[in-house]
């Protein structure tokens, strides 16, 4: 029975019942127990070629390839753990897509999380797993908690141009009572895409998007004005330079208008750009800020780490490690940046995602034809800009110009043309010919 808040699309059908082999396994991402009323297995998670997630007992550990093999062993000697799971039923997910709608009240607000759902294991290991397209219901807080933890036991590899990390969170999918009882636990991994066969299979990117996505609308509810560092400082500096900035250093300043008057009496817009923060850092601030939303954590939460707190455990012979403290806030951040980068969308959505974002996309009734009236002086049409679910209220660096100062100006121009140049010809069909001869002292 698939969990109860997991829906199917509809569009894409179940997969086979099948049991998965160790030659299918091209990238080992995950290594852990699960203990239940059947006892405890120990199972080994990875991705085929094309990043499918596969399932296959512990035992079959030699049958896996060179290249998984070294992987297994060198998580475990980097990190002498493994992962314990006390469940009767586990249910793994590949997370390609994260939504979050706008427009919801109160502050830990649901996500959907889309992807393939496999299970239930370790059932699954002896008589053979399905595979589900569709959509999981989870909330910021839980997912930022199960991340959280998910950065502790992530899968270590050797480091690689996407980080030397795969994260995994654990997510509930049941109501309290059914999570209480070892149902309803479901590990949610985000799967990076794969476009060469030398792309590497660590997910820290996706991880560190997701981090400060989650955080940003969440600190947005909390009326947190307190800067937040970037996944990317790279690509926060591109997209701040298309969008016409010019980054010198640590600061950022867009020039605006042209003309004399608008030199004289306007300050071109001016930021210090956010620093890049690390996982870990990400880690400490989501502890900091789930901590601050009411009645935190919920019922589901706290029943799923009632059943994962021994999630963290030691590997045969390994002494236990001391003391790890508490979280430390991180040291003081730069100005907050006015714009922040567009989400980075984890792997291409599929087709049947589109009919669950259809039917939550809001609907635009449809214009009524005006009465011909007397025909005005028409604005250039601004560029076409693409829909972002749940993107808080971005506020202009600047406040508008007063509209006497838009006398000394060219027409505006589209953001992707270049600007008119100043001997361009005008037109203009409320302006007489002739009468615009003195507006050449100020250009």
């Amino acid at each position: 029975m698939l969990p109860r808040y997991f829906v199917p699309s509809a569009r894409a059908p179940e997969g086979e019942e099948r049991e998965d082999r160790p030659d299918e396994l091209d990238d080992v991402i995950a290594s852990l127990s699960v203990r239940g009323n059947h006892g405890v297995s120990d199972v080994i998670v990875g991705l085929d070629v094309a990043r499918r997630i596969h399932v296959v007992p512990a035992t079959a550990r030699r049958e896996l390839s060179a290249k998984a093999q070294a992987q297994l062993a060198f998580d475990e000697l980097t990190r002498r753990r493994r992962i314990v799971i006390d469940a009767d039923e586990l249910f793994l997910l590949d997370v390609q897509l994260v939504e979050q709608p706008p427009d919801v009240p109160g502050i830990d607000d649901p996500l959907y999380l889309y992807g393939t759902l496999r299970g239930p294991f370790p059932a699954g290991l002896a008589a053979g797993a399905r595979a589900f397209d569709g959509q999981l219901m989870t909330s910021r807080g839980a997912l930022l908690d199960g991340l959280r933890a998910g950065v502790e036991r992530a899968f270590v590899y050797t480091q690689g141009g996407g980080g030397a990390r795969f994260v995994h969170a654990a997510v509930p999918a049941e109501p309290p009572e059914v999570i209480a009882s070892g149902r309803g636990v479901v590990l949610a991994f985000p799967v990076p895409p794969r476009i060469t066969l030398d792309d590497d299979v660590a997910n820290e990117a996706i991880v560190l998007q997701l981090f400060y996505d989650l955080l940003r609308a969440l600190r947005t509810e909390l009326k947190d004005d307190e800067p937040l560092p970037v996944p990317s400082r790279a690509v926060f500096e591109k997209e701040l330079a298309g969008e016409g900035w010019v980054v010198e250093g640590d600061r950022a300043t867009r020039p605006e208008g042209r003309g004399l008057l608008r030199s004289l009496f306007t300050t071109a817009p001016s930021m210090t750009l956010p620093r890049e923060a690390t996982l870990e850092e990400y880690r400490a601030l989501a502890g900091l800020t789930t901590a601050r939303i009411p009645g935190w954590p919920s019922p589901e939460v706290a029943a799923l780490a009632a059943r994962t707190r021994h999630m963290i455990g030691l590997a045969p012979g390994v002494a236990p490690p001391g003391p790890s403290g508490h979280a430390i806030a991180p040291p003081p951040v730069a100005d907050a940046p006015v714009r922040a980068p567009r989400p980075v969308i984890a792997t291409p959505r599929a087709e049947w995602i589109q009919d669950f974002l259809e039917q939550r996309r809001p609907t635009k009734p449809a214009p009524t034809k005006p009465a011909p009236t007397k025909p005005a002086p028409t604005k250039p049409a601004s560029a076409p800009t693409q829909a972002r679910p749940a993107q808080p209220a971005v506020t202009s660096p600047a406040a508008p110009p007063p509209s006497w100062m838009g006398d000394f100006d060219d027409p505006p121009a589209r953001s992707v043309q270049p600007a008119t140049p100043a001997d361009a010809p005008r037109s203009d069909a409320t302006e007489k010919p002739g009468n615009d001869d003195w507006r050449k002292d100020f250009d």
